[in-house]
């Protein structure tokens, strides 16, 4: 397995408080790993610093991937455009052939009747599989995902399940956030505590 990403003795400071403290890490191609802890742990200011929406106190995040997908608990939608603007928007500023079909996706998620429906007409949770598709539409190496299973229906868990042995088929690696330890009969699942600023 490669390595994707190199994670040296990272700090993370919030209102001048440490909230991760010389954490290192090495992440390889074809893993999944699941961040679990508390509210407030600081597992989404992890993810935002290894995918570079944040800045670290200290420490180095040597980053070998080519491409990424972070979904995070804000959506990043424009919700006065419709759910096909918004991914096409996405596909215009994703330079590779290495995609899935639109039209794909949309049938996947079970999206196509609303395709032409604006994103502020949405409820939270169909919002949340419009931001999830991006993760088959763009190409990239690794899908980093802020608690992926919050406000999904069974119906959607189960589609974002079939993505995710899919992917780790695929040689992607995939990162998750939760609240407890996440187990998987087809995939190998790397389970890490976020507590005390500390990943154990």
């Amino acid at each position: 397995m490669n390595l994707l990403i190199k994670i040296i003795n990272l700090t993370i400071q919030r209102n001048n408080k440490n909230i991760l403290k010389n954490i290192s890490m090495d992440i390889h191609s074809k893993s999944f790993l699941n961040i679990y802890g508390a509210n407030g742990s600081g597992k989404t200011s992890f993810l935002k610093v290894i995918t570079g929406i944040s800045e670290m106190e200290s420490g180095e995040i040597v980053n070998n991937t080519k491409n990424q997908v972070y979904v995070g608990h804000k959506y990043g939608l424009k919700t006065n455009l419709t759910v096909s603007e918004n991914l096409i928007l996405d596909l215009q500023n994703n330079n590779s052939d290495k995609r899935m079909n639109l039209a794909q996706v949309m049938e996947m998620y079970k999206m196509s009747k609303y395709r032409d429906v604006l994103v502020k007409h949405l409820s939270h949770g169909l919002q949340k599989r419009v931001s999830l598709m991006r993760t088959l539409l763009l190409d990239s190496d690794i899908w980093i995902l802020d608690e992926p299973f919050s406000a999904l229906d069974e119906e959607t868990k189960k589609i974002l399940d079939k993505t995710f042995i899919e992917a780790i088929k695929q040689n992607k690696t995939i990162i998750v956030t939760s609240h407890s330890i996440l187990k998987h009969d087809r995939i190998d699942i790397q389970n890490y505590l976020l507590e005390d600023g500390r990943i154990q």
